[in-house]
C-alpha cells in the first residue's frame, strides 16, 4: 500500500541509509553499477615477488529519482551478472545501492516503453514514489526498503489520491507513441542473411554511442595495464559496434563488415536475449536514438524488420 509521506521526511530516511544520488541530466544510471572502468586488482613488483594491494572501498549510496525504464535495465542486468557464474564485483556494487524509481509523468518523444510491455509507471526498484505537493506516496517493494524507515507511522493514500496516480498513468502512456512487434523475436532469426541488414546499417559510422549510452548493453573488455614497478587489471566498456570487438587472436574476424555488427546488436536485443531470458534486451528508453550522430532510429528499423518478415 502506498504511503503519503512529506517530502523532507522521506529523504531524512533515505540519507540515514546511505549517500543520496540523484539522478538528474548527464548522469548515467548504468555507470552506478557496471562502471566505465573497474579495477580489479593492484599489484606492486618487488624485489622477488609481486604484490597485491587490497583497494575496494564500496559506500553504500540511495540511487533517488531513478525512472522504471532505467530500473527495468538494472534488472536487465541482473539477469547477466547474477547468474552463475556470479560476478562478484558486481554483486557488491549492487548491494550497496537502495533503488527509489520515480513515476516518469514527462516521457521525452523518442520514449517507446509501452511497446515492449513496460510503463512510465511500473513498480520497478525497491521502492516507488509519485510527487505531489509537497509529497511523495511511496510504495516499498522489497524486504530492504521496509527496513528503511517506520511506513506503519504514516497514513496510506487516500482512494481518491491512488486513483489521481492511475489517471495520471493513462494520461502520460497515452502519450507515448506506441507500434508493434509482437513474435518479431521468434521471426526474426528468418531474415539472418537478408540484405535488409545491409539496408539499416547504411547510416552507421560504428562510433558506438548507442551501446555505451544504452542502460542495458553490458559489453566489456578486461586491460592489464603495465607501469614500471606496479600495475592493475580492469574492467572497462566495449562495445559490439567497434570493428575490433570480434577480432580473433588467428585473425579471423567473424563480424568484420558494419551490417553484421548492427545485425549482431538488433538480434542481441531482440532474438537472442529473449530466448535466454525471455525478456527484450531492451527498456524503450529511446537513449539510443537521442544520442546517434547520423539519425539512425531503432523504432523505424523494428517496424522496417517487421515489413521484411511478414513479406
Amino acid at each position: 500500500m502506498m504511503k503519503k509521506i512529506k517530502k523532507e521526511d522521506f529523504l531524512d530516511y533515505l540519507k540515514n541509509w546511505g549517500k543520496i544520488v540523484e539522478i538528474e541530466e548527464g548522469i548515467d544510471v548504468k555507470d552506478l553499477f557496471l562502471p566505465k572502468e573497474e579495477i580489479y586488482l593492484v599489484f606492486h613488483k618487488k624485489k622477488d615477488s609481486v604484490e597485491q594491494d587490497e583497494f575496494r572501498n564500496i559506500e553504500r549510496k540511495v540511487v533517488f529519482n531513478i525512472p522504471p525504464c532505467y530500473a527495468k535495465s538494472i534488472e536487465l542486468l541482473d539477469f547477466n551478472f547474477l547468474r552463475e557464474p556470479l560476478d562478484s564485483f558486481y554483486k557488491e556494487r549492487r548491494d550497496s545501492i537502495l533503488v527509489v524509481v520515480k513515476a516518469c509523468r514527462n516521457p521525452h518523444n523518442f520514449c517507446f516503453c509501452t511497446s515492449l510491455g513496460n510503463s512510465p509507471f511500473d513498480r520497478k526498484g525497491d521502492i516507488f514514489i509519485f510527487e505531489k505537493d509537497g509529497y511523495y506516496f511511496a510504495e516499498p517493494l522489497t524486504d530492504r526498503a521496509k527496513e528503511v524507515l517506520a511506513w506503519d507511522k504514516y497514513e496510506d493514500v487516500s482512494q481518491d489520491e491512488f486513483k489521481e496516480v492511475e489517471l495520471e498513468k493513462q494520461k502520460v502512456e497515452k502519450e507515448i507513441e506506441k507500434f508493434d512487434i509482437v513474435n518479431l523475436d521468434k521471426k526474426l532469426y528468418s531474415v539472418f542473411n537478408d540484405k535488409i541488414w545491409k539496408e539499416l546499417s547504411f547510416r552507421c559510422v560504428n562510433c558506438g554511442a548507442c551501446t555505451f549510452h544504452c542502460p542495458v548493453c553490458y559489453c566489456f573488455d578486461i586491460q592489464d595495464v603495465d607501469r614500471t614497478n606496479w600495475g592493475y587489471r580492469e574492467r572497462v566498456w566495449d562495445s559490439c559496434m567497434f570493428s575490433i570487438y570480434s577480432y580473433e587472436t588467428s585473425g579471423h574476424n567473424p563480424r568484420a563488415e558494419r551490417h553484421a555488427r548492427m545485425r549482431n546488436r538488433i538480434m542481441h536485443k531482440f532474438a537472442y536475449y529473449p530466448v535466454s531470458y525471455k525478456e527484450y534486451q531492451c527498456v524503450g528508453c529511446g537513449k539510443c536514438v537521442e544520442v546517434c550522430p547520423t539519425g539512425f532510429d531503432i523504432r523505424e528499423a523494428l517496424l522496417r524488420l517487421k515489413e521484411v518478415v511478414n513479406e
